[in-house]
């Protein structure tokens, strides 16, 4: 028998919008370890796309280390590697997600050509570009989270649909009412 469960076997260590905590420990142990591969760190950074990525060791590591027990889509995971290589610095955990983040840094339209990416090499290339607005800083397990579902096809859509829902929500939330149409048209009734 082989030493890793049949395919079918295996769960997936993603769920939507969430993340096993056995495999957001591997995941929080492979980012912190970028710090003694600075090479590996770099090369991730500037990878053109995916298929650069797979060309980096650390790569590998973070893969086999999430792969071992669980089914993972390959380009969702490439995406995840290459903005948690562009992560500098973690945020605390009673900072803001990613999505409340965007809302704050993000234009409208540069939202949407995320929200429009076309593919995880567009996505990845967005979402770096992202991050580097928040000057790289932000919560590991969440910015893996989003990554992974921005990157994998199965949930896209889905991934895309949600961000739209915490942006737009946090965007509108945070206007002064004289900018917010719907907080003045509550206070007109």
């Amino acid at each position: 028998m082989s030493e890793h469960p049949q395919e079918d076997e295996r769960k997936p260590w993603f769920r939507p919008f969430d993340i096993d905590p056995d495999a957001a420990r591997a995941i929080r142990a492979w980012w912190k370890s970028l710090d003694g591969e600075k090479g590996d760190r770099a090369a991730m950074r500037r990878a053109a796309d995916t298929q650069a990525l797979v060309f980096v060791p650390s790569y590998h590591r973070l893969r086999l280390a999430l792969e071992a027990n669980a089914r993972c889509d390959r380009d969702g995971l490439a995406v995840m590697a290459g903005c948690l290589a562009a992560l500098r610095q973690e945020a605390p955990p009673n900072g803001r997600k990613l999505p409340e983040a965007l809302a704050a840094t993000l234009s409208p339209l540069r939202f949407r050509r995320l929200l429009h990416a076309d593919g995880p090499d567009e996505a990845l290339r967005l979402l770096r570009r992202s991050l580097a607005m928040l000057d790289g800083v932000g919560g590991v397990r969440d910015v893996a989270a989003w990554a992974y579902a921005l990157g994998a096809a199965a949930l896209r859509e889905d991934a895309a649909r949600r961000l739209a829902f915490a942006y737009y929500g946090a965007r509108i939330e945070g206007q002064p009412k004289s900018e917010n149409p719907t907080a003045n048209a509550a206070d007109n009734a």
